[in-house]
Protein backbone atom coordinates (compact mmCIF):
# COMPACT_ATOMS: atom_id res chain seq x y z
CA UNK A 1 0.00 0.00 0.00
CA UNK A 2 2.62 2.40 1.48
CA UNK A 3 4.30 1.57 -1.82
CA UNK A 4 1.66 2.50 -4.27
CA UNK A 5 1.21 5.63 -2.49
CA UNK A 6 5.12 6.45 -2.64
CA UNK A 7 4.48 5.86 -6.59
CA UNK A 8 1.44 8.23 -6.61
CA UNK A 9 3.02 10.68 -4.56
CA UNK A 10 6.07 10.43 -7.51
CA UNK A 11 3.56 10.77 -10.14
CA UNK A 12 2.00 13.89 -8.87
CA UNK A 13 5.44 15.34 -8.61
CA UNK A 14 6.83 14.49 -11.36
CA UNK A 15 3.68 16.07 -13.46
CA UNK A 16 3.65 18.88 -11.35
CA UNK A 17 7.56 19.79 -12.23
CA UNK A 18 6.65 19.10 -16.20
CA UNK A 19 3.69 21.34 -16.03
CA UNK A 20 5.36 24.40 -13.99
CA UNK A 21 8.48 23.93 -16.33
CA UNK A 22 5.83 24.41 -19.57
CA UNK A 23 4.65 27.53 -17.58
CA UNK A 24 7.52 29.37 -16.85
CA UNK A 25 8.99 27.95 -20.66
CA UNK A 26 6.15 29.71 -21.64
CA UNK A 27 6.31 33.37 -19.80
CA UNK A 28 10.02 33.17 -20.59
CA UNK A 29 9.08 33.35 -24.56
CA UNK A 30 6.31 35.96 -23.80
CA UNK A 31 8.75 37.89 -21.78
CA UNK A 32 11.69 37.30 -24.69
CA UNK A 33 8.93 38.59 -26.90
CA UNK A 34 7.68 41.58 -25.17
CA UNK A 35 11.69 42.25 -24.80
CA UNK A 36 12.23 42.52 -28.17
CA UNK A 37 9.15 44.72 -28.64
CA UNK A 38 10.00 47.58 -26.55
CA UNK A 39 13.46 47.22 -27.77
CA UNK A 40 13.69 46.65 -31.44
CA UNK A 41 12.39 49.25 -33.77
CA UNK A 42 12.44 51.97 -31.76
CA UNK A 43 14.69 53.66 -34.38
CA UNK A 44 12.91 52.88 -37.19
CA UNK A 45 9.41 53.01 -35.99
CA UNK A 46 9.46 56.60 -35.66
CA UNK A 47 12.08 56.87 -38.60
CA UNK A 48 10.70 54.51 -41.56
CA UNK A 49 10.77 57.81 -43.58
CA UNK A 50 14.52 58.39 -44.56
CA UNK A 51 13.86 60.46 -47.78
CA UNK A 52 16.37 62.73 -48.92
CA UNK A 53 19.07 61.54 -46.29
CA UNK A 54 22.73 60.89 -46.13
CA UNK A 55 22.63 57.34 -44.96
CA UNK A 56 25.91 56.80 -43.21
CA UNK A 57 27.13 54.14 -41.46
CA UNK A 58 25.62 55.38 -37.98
CA UNK A 59 21.97 55.44 -39.32
CA UNK A 60 22.30 52.17 -41.56
CA UNK A 61 23.59 50.50 -38.53
CA UNK A 62 20.41 51.46 -36.47
CA UNK A 63 18.40 50.60 -39.47
CA UNK A 64 19.41 47.26 -40.03
CA UNK A 65 19.38 46.33 -35.91
CA UNK A 66 15.68 47.19 -36.15
CA UNK A 67 14.95 45.24 -39.04
CA UNK A 68 17.00 42.29 -37.64
CA UNK A 69 14.89 42.43 -33.92
CA UNK A 70 11.90 42.39 -36.21
CA UNK A 71 12.78 38.88 -37.44
CA UNK A 72 13.75 37.83 -34.07
CA UNK A 73 10.05 38.91 -32.76
CA UNK A 74 8.53 36.87 -35.57
CA UNK A 75 10.95 33.78 -34.92
CA UNK A 76 9.87 33.75 -31.12
CA UNK A 77 6.01 34.31 -32.29
CA UNK A 78 6.45 30.98 -33.91
CA UNK A 79 7.61 29.10 -31.19
CA UNK A 80 4.76 30.44 -28.77
CA UNK A 81 1.57 28.78 -28.30
CA UNK A 82 -1.75 29.13 -30.39
CA UNK A 83 -3.63 30.64 -27.69
CA UNK A 84 -0.09 33.23 -26.73
CA UNK A 85 0.04 33.93 -30.44
CA UNK A 86 -3.71 35.66 -30.67
CA UNK A 87 -2.33 38.52 -27.71
CA UNK A 88 0.15 39.70 -30.69
CA UNK A 89 -1.68 39.51 -33.15
CA UNK A 90 -2.80 43.07 -33.34
CA UNK A 91 0.47 45.16 -32.66
CA UNK A 92 1.17 47.47 -35.01
CA UNK A 93 4.20 46.45 -37.01
CA UNK A 94 6.31 48.75 -39.24
CA UNK A 95 5.81 47.75 -42.92
CA UNK A 96 7.28 50.78 -45.29
CA UNK A 97 10.71 52.21 -45.67
CA UNK A 98 11.15 55.42 -47.57
CA UNK A 99 14.86 56.06 -48.73
CA UNK A 100 13.71 58.48 -52.00
CA UNK A 101 16.25 61.11 -52.62
CA UNK A 102 18.37 59.24 -50.43
CA UNK A 103 22.65 59.39 -50.67
CA UNK A 104 24.12 56.09 -49.57
CA UNK A 105 27.45 55.58 -48.03
CA UNK A 106 29.86 52.57 -49.71
CA UNK A 107 28.00 49.46 -48.51
CA UNK A 108 25.16 50.67 -45.98
CA UNK A 109 22.32 49.82 -48.79
CA UNK A 110 23.54 46.38 -49.21
CA UNK A 111 23.23 45.95 -45.65
CA UNK A 112 19.95 46.95 -45.16
CA UNK A 113 18.95 45.37 -48.36
CA UNK A 114 20.18 42.17 -46.30
CA UNK A 115 18.82 42.90 -43.43
CA UNK A 116 15.34 42.74 -45.11
CA UNK A 117 15.07 39.12 -45.39
CA UNK A 118 12.00 37.68 -43.39
CA UNK A 119 11.27 41.05 -42.15
CA UNK A 120 7.65 42.73 -42.30
CA UNK A 121 8.10 45.32 -44.35
CA UNK A 122 6.20 45.07 -47.69
CA UNK A 123 6.40 48.61 -49.15
CA UNK A 124 9.97 49.90 -50.23
CA UNK A 125 11.10 52.76 -51.66
CA UNK A 126 13.97 53.43 -53.37
CA UNK A 127 13.42 56.35 -56.17
CA UNK A 128 16.47 58.50 -57.07
CA UNK A 129 18.91 57.15 -55.25
CA UNK A 130 21.79 56.00 -57.26
CA UNK A 131 19.67 52.07 -57.09
CA UNK A 132 22.51 51.21 -59.90
CA UNK A 133 25.23 50.44 -57.93
CA UNK A 134 23.22 47.91 -55.61
CA UNK A 135 20.45 46.93 -57.85
CA UNK A 136 22.16 43.04 -57.91
CA UNK A 137 22.01 43.25 -54.38
CA UNK A 138 18.29 43.79 -54.01
CA UNK A 139 17.43 41.53 -57.11
CA UNK A 140 18.82 38.51 -54.76
CA UNK A 141 17.11 39.09 -51.59
CA UNK A 142 13.80 39.94 -52.68
CA UNK A 143 12.93 36.52 -53.07
CA UNK A 144 13.80 36.29 -49.35
CA UNK A 145 11.17 39.13 -48.18
CA UNK A 146 7.85 40.05 -48.09
CA UNK A 147 8.11 43.34 -50.42
CA UNK A 148 4.85 43.47 -52.56
CA UNK A 149 5.58 46.97 -53.29
CA UNK A 150 8.61 48.49 -54.58
CA UNK A 151 9.74 52.21 -56.53
CA UNK A 152 12.46 52.33 -58.18
CA UNK A 153 11.85 55.45 -60.26
CA UNK A 154 14.02 57.87 -61.47
CA UNK A 155 16.89 55.88 -61.94
CA UNK A 156 18.31 55.89 -64.73
CA UNK A 157 20.83 53.08 -65.19
CA UNK A 158 19.11 50.24 -64.06
CA UNK A 159 20.05 47.16 -65.89
CA UNK A 160 17.34 45.36 -68.19
CA UNK A 161 18.24 41.66 -66.66
CA UNK A 162 17.97 43.00 -62.91
CA UNK A 163 14.33 44.41 -63.77
CA UNK A 164 13.33 41.54 -65.61
CA UNK A 165 14.42 39.14 -62.23
CA UNK A 166 12.55 41.36 -60.15
CA UNK A 167 9.52 40.90 -61.81
CA UNK A 168 9.90 37.43 -62.42
CA UNK A 169 11.34 36.45 -58.92
CA UNK A 170 9.94 37.73 -56.46
CA UNK A 171 6.05 38.49 -54.34
CA UNK A 172 5.88 42.06 -56.06
CA UNK A 173 2.26 43.44 -56.88
CA UNK A 174 3.20 46.77 -57.98
CA UNK A 175 6.43 48.00 -59.64
CA UNK A 176 7.37 52.03 -59.71
CA UNK A 177 9.74 52.02 -63.04
CA UNK A 178 9.18 55.80 -63.86
CA UNK A 179 11.93 57.72 -65.74
CA UNK A 180 14.53 54.33 -65.69
CA UNK A 181 15.81 55.53 -69.16
CA UNK A 182 13.96 52.07 -70.27
CA UNK A 183 13.77 52.08 -74.53
CA UNK A 184 12.62 49.25 -76.50
CA UNK A 185 15.10 46.47 -75.71
CA UNK A 186 14.13 46.46 -71.55
CA UNK A 187 10.68 46.77 -72.75
CA UNK A 188 10.86 43.34 -74.56
CA UNK A 189 12.38 41.93 -71.43
CA UNK A 190 9.58 43.41 -69.58
CA UNK A 191 6.93 41.37 -72.00
CA UNK A 192 8.72 38.18 -71.69
CA UNK A 193 8.82 38.83 -68.01
CA UNK A 194 4.92 39.28 -68.03
CA UNK A 195 4.94 35.59 -70.15
CA UNK A 196 6.14 34.04 -67.10
CA UNK A 197 3.18 35.11 -65.42
CA UNK A 198 4.55 36.70 -62.54
CA UNK A 199 2.65 38.08 -59.14
CA UNK A 200 2.93 41.65 -60.61
CA UNK A 201 -0.80 43.65 -61.00
CA UNK A 202 0.55 47.21 -61.58
CA UNK A 203 3.44 48.56 -63.63
CA UNK A 204 4.36 51.89 -63.56
CA UNK A 205 6.46 52.81 -66.94
CA UNK A 206 5.58 56.33 -67.76
CA UNK A 207 8.03 58.89 -68.94
CA UNK A 208 10.28 56.28 -70.52
CA UNK A 209 10.95 55.68 -74.20
CA UNK A 210 9.67 52.97 -75.09
CA UNK A 211 8.62 53.30 -79.00
CA UNK A 212 5.01 51.39 -80.59
CA UNK A 213 7.28 48.39 -80.80
CA UNK A 214 8.28 48.21 -77.48
CA UNK A 215 4.67 49.18 -75.89
CA UNK A 216 2.87 46.64 -78.44
CA UNK A 217 5.23 43.92 -77.07
CA UNK A 218 4.26 44.22 -73.28
CA UNK A 219 0.73 44.96 -74.39
CA UNK A 220 0.59 41.58 -76.31
CA UNK A 221 1.84 39.80 -72.87
CA UNK A 222 -1.38 41.11 -71.01
CA UNK A 223 -3.03 38.05 -72.06
CA UNK A 224 -1.24 35.50 -69.83
CA UNK A 225 -0.43 37.79 -67.22
CA UNK A 226 -2.12 39.38 -63.73
CA UNK A 227 -1.21 42.80 -64.88
CA UNK A 228 -4.78 45.02 -64.07
CA UNK A 229 -3.03 49.10 -63.89
CA UNK A 230 -0.54 49.56 -66.70
CA UNK A 231 1.07 53.44 -66.92
CA UNK A 232 2.53 54.14 -70.34
CA UNK A 233 1.97 58.11 -69.93
CA UNK A 234 4.52 60.55 -71.44
CA UNK A 235 7.03 58.32 -73.59
CA UNK A 236 9.79 60.63 -74.92
CA UNK A 237 10.23 58.89 -78.41
CA UNK A 238 11.86 61.50 -80.54
CA UNK A 239 10.57 59.81 -83.95
CA UNK A 240 6.66 60.29 -84.22
CA UNK A 241 7.34 57.37 -87.09
CA UNK A 242 8.24 55.02 -84.12
CA UNK A 243 5.38 56.64 -81.38
CA UNK A 244 2.14 54.78 -80.74
CA UNK A 245 0.00 55.66 -83.21
CA UNK A 246 -4.81 55.77 -83.34
CA UNK A 247 -3.93 52.84 -86.17
CA UNK A 248 -2.48 50.69 -83.08
CA UNK A 249 -5.99 50.65 -81.24
CA UNK A 250 -7.97 47.95 -83.02
CA UNK A 251 -4.58 45.43 -82.25
CA UNK A 252 -4.72 47.38 -78.05
CA UNK A 253 -8.60 46.99 -77.89
CA UNK A 254 -8.95 42.76 -79.22
CA UNK A 255 -5.68 42.17 -76.29
CA UNK A 256 -7.35 44.60 -73.86
CA UNK A 257 -10.75 42.90 -74.22
CA UNK A 258 -9.35 39.32 -73.11
CA UNK A 259 -6.75 40.89 -70.49
CA UNK A 260 -7.31 41.39 -66.85
CA UNK A 261 -6.71 45.35 -67.18
CA UNK A 262 -8.72 47.91 -65.45
CA UNK A 263 -6.75 51.25 -66.16
CA UNK A 264 -4.32 51.83 -69.01
CA UNK A 265 -3.29 55.09 -69.80
CA UNK A 266 -1.24 56.77 -72.79
CA UNK A 267 -1.75 60.24 -71.74
CA UNK A 268 0.83 62.80 -73.11
CA UNK A 269 1.18 60.32 -76.05
CA UNK A 270 0.53 60.35 -79.41
CA UNK A 271 -2.73 59.17 -79.55
CA UNK A 272 -5.70 61.31 -80.21
CA UNK A 273 -8.18 61.57 -77.23
CA UNK A 274 -10.98 59.55 -78.99
CA UNK A 275 -8.32 56.33 -79.55
CA UNK A 276 -8.07 56.77 -75.95
CA UNK A 277 -11.55 57.01 -75.35
CA UNK A 278 -11.91 53.81 -77.24
CA UNK A 279 -9.55 52.47 -75.43
CA UNK A 280 -11.13 52.86 -71.96
CA UNK A 281 -14.22 51.78 -73.59
CA UNK A 282 -12.70 48.44 -74.09
CA UNK A 283 -11.09 47.94 -70.63
CA UNK A 284 -15.06 48.93 -68.98
CA UNK A 285 -16.49 47.05 -71.18
CA UNK A 286 -14.64 43.53 -70.53
CA UNK A 287 -14.68 44.63 -67.09
CA UNK A 288 -18.63 44.44 -66.61
CA UNK A 289 -19.16 41.34 -69.06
Amino acid sequence: MNNKKNCLISIMFVSFVIVSFYNVNSITKQEEYQRTYDLGQQFIEKNGDFSGQHIKKSIADKIVEGLNQQVQRILIIERLSEEDKKKYVNIKQLNFLNFSKCKFDEGQAKRIIEALKGSYITNLDFSNCGFKSFGNYLEEVLPTTNITYLNISENKKIESNIIKNIITNSKLETLCLANCNIGTNTAMMIANALNEEPTVKSLYLSKNKIDSKGVMKIIQALGDCSLEVLDFSNQKVRKKKKKIKDSDVKEINSILSNSKIKIIRFSENSLSEKAQMEIDFTVLNSLTN
